[in-house]
């Protein structure tokens, strides 16, 4: 049935490549494209072939991933769990691993250490092409992928929702053509690749390149940080941040316990999330949002047009909705003019009468805007960029 003549299929899978397409650009993902950037700079005097394998290896690492997180999404969902776009963002030791993974990542940008590969590593397929930087390649768009995942970019949306209530074999389709939206510039790179051409050469401004995209990097971890506070209280924040401190003093000044003395600090950092007393279980409080897990909106359609903001703080489309249009004056003196009742849900940890909610509207992902009042019972459902003027609209 999916590969009859349904153009809805084929409007679907257009919908989801744009997405992905769109994805690259977003705040999540920025930071870890720019190691390719780094990687093309150092190597671009390589030749032609070189450059377009390492394109293609990229584009595919972005797509393995897209197809993996289908594969797992298929899985929870024949096993009866709840799934949603960017829900492993909820789950602490994820984010602790993601964290891990910026901070060696930044390290190794400001010069502390270089990776190796082991022998047998070495000879593998992947290898055969004798440049080791491919499987840097390949792991810059597996990474980047993961981190998209919490940002909802136009046309995204559209396509999990629809991913979500199909077939397994129609999710496949739909993150194959999300990841074939994102892998698409290194795609026409690869196929271009004298494109490189314009690119400066390599220098001494090559090591300033590299202290600022390590900059980027730890502004990135940074962002992964706050949102483990949601989960862990400041000693938990204190501890990793004296074994942070080891692993650099480690590869910085230890020789013969170095390896040891970053490995304990690791395992360490992981073991802190199987800890109860590093848990914070503090209640998310509101100020003048009311809370959607203890409101009955039926109850108060009658006499209210009614707000709803469905955010998080690993989402990074969410934060950009709030600083750029919720909390600007125009749209703060439109709720109060029109005596609007806020109400926030935040699914930053797992909720369930958050996710029912959201599953109420077929929506598996967020940010999720939405306004009623008694002539629109069911809603007016907003995109997930906000705007000033569609919410002012909708108000009027």
């Amino acid at each position: 049935k999916l590969f009859t003549t349904n153009y809805s299929y084929i409007y679907i899978f257009l919908i989801a490549t744009l997405g992905g397409l769109i994805l690259n650009v977003m705040p999540c993902v920025f930071p870890v494209l720019s190691l390719k950037l780094l990687s093309i700079l150092n190597n671009h005097q390589n030749s032609f072939y070189s450059v377009r394998k390492s394109f293609f290896v990229t584009a595919f690492g972005i797509i393995v991933c897209f197809l993996l997180l289908a594969l797992v999404l298929i899985v929870l969902r024949l096993s009866g769990t709840s799934i949603g776009w960017g829900m492993q963002f909820q789950q602490p030791l994820f984010l602790m691993i993601i964290a891990l993974e910026l901070f060696l990542f930044s390290l190794n940008l400001m010069g502390f250490f270089e990776f190796y590969l082991p022998n047998f590593i070495s000879h593998s397929f992947l290898m055969s092409v004798n440049n080791k930087s491919f499987y840097t390649d390949f792991f810059n768009g597996f990474f980047a992928t993961l981190l998209a995942t919490p940002c909802s970019a136009p046309f995204i949306g559209t396509a999990v929702s629809v991913a979500f209530t199909q077939s397994s074999l129609a999710m496949i389709g739909i993150f194959f053509f999300m990841g074939l939206g994102m892998s698409g510039p290194y795609i026409i790179a690869g196929l271009f690749p004298k494109l490189v051409t314009f690119l400066p050469k390599p220098g001494p401004w090559m090591k300033t390149l590299k202290y600022f995209l390590a900059i980027l990097l730890l502004g990135t971890l940074v962002w992964i940080g706050l949102i483990l506070q949601n989960h862990f209280n400041y000693f938990f924040i204190i501890i990793s941040f004296l074994l942070a401190l080891i692993i650099v003093v480690s590869f910085k000044y230890l020789s013969q316990f170095k390896f040891s003395a970053i490995l304990a600090s690791i395992i360490i950092f992981i073991s802190l999330n199987f800890f109860p007393q590093f848990k914070n279980d503090t209640p998310i409080e509101y100020t003048d949002w009311q809370d959607l897990t203890k409101v009955n909106i039926n109850a108060m359609i009658d006499h209210n047009i009614i707000f709803v903001d469905i955010t998080a703080d690993w989402c990074a489309t969410c934060q950009y909705n709030k600083l750029n249009v919720l909390n600007s004056k125009l749209i703060q003196n439109a709720f109060i003019k029109n005596n609007v009742v806020k109400v926030r849900g935040d699914w930053t940890k797992p909720n369930k009468q958050i996710e029912q909610y959201l599953n109420n509207y077929n929506r598996f992902g967020i940010p999720f805007n939405i306004i009623y009042d008694k002539n629109y019972p069911n809603g007016i459902i907003f995109s997930e960029l906000l705007t000033k003027s569609e919410i002012i609209n909708a108000i009027e």
